[in-house]
């Protein structure tokens, strides 16, 4: 659905994003991504999945997501 309707660079909101797997997917086909998850234990796993995930440099929007900023989004959950 990403590649379908999105293009590299546009930015994908995921409203409830859970553990985080369409903003995962979105960085890994050069798009930026916003998730938003109120439930407690659901941030925390997406923190953790997004300090897991690492996407390639060579995406045509250099989009990319390093283990140091992961954990810096980790930390807003702590």
């Amino acid at each position: 659905i990403i590649r379908t309707s999105s293009y590299p660079g546009d930015i994908v909101l995921d409203c409830f994003a859970g553990s985080g797997s369409t903003g995962i997917a979105a960085l890994r086909l050069g798009r930026r991504a916003i998730c938003i998850e109120i439930e407690d234990q659901w941030a925390r796993r997406m923190a953790s999945e997004f300090t897991s995930a690492l996407v390639e440099e060579d995406e045509p929007t250099g989009a990319r997501l390093t283990t140091a900023a992961a954990t810096q989004q980790q930390s807003l959950f702590q």
